[in-house]
């Protein structure tokens, strides 16, 4: 089981998303990861462990972008890791979206989202 928070706005994304992941932290927490929009492209934290190390990582680097996505994770097989292959995939995840608001879509709807993307 996992956990994924995303944050767009005009506040710096980064300590929005570590706080929704640790309220998520229930669903999963052997490791954690996020992703922020900045510079014209993704920065990326990950690690092993729980959000709060997740924070600990975040703080080394800057993050400073307004919109990004997070992940929690809870492995039902295999060793704990921080590979998070989930962060691998986030920049589709963020594309998706923001193309389906673009085109008016109702974005809350994932099988519209879905449809709206990879359809037309």
């Amino acid at each position: 089981m996992c956990g994924i928070v995303g944050y767009i706005g005009k506040q710096k994304a980064a300590s929005l998303i570590i706080e929704g992941l640790k309220r998520l932290e229930y669903r999963g927490y052997d490791s954690a990861g996020i992703a922020v929009f900045q510079r014209g492209r993704f920065e990326v934290a990950k690690k092993a462990g729980r959000a709060i190390e997740l924070e600990k990582e975040v703080g080394k680097h800057r993050f400073i972008g307004t919109y990004g996505i997070g992940h929690t994770r809870w492995g039902t097989h295999g060793g704990v890791t921080d590979a998070m292959p989930i962060i691998a995939s986030i920049p589709v995840q963020l594309l998706s979206y923001y193309i389906g608001v673009e085109r008016g879509c109702d974005v809350d709807k994932p099988r519209n989202l879905a449809k709206s993307v990879t359809v037309e």
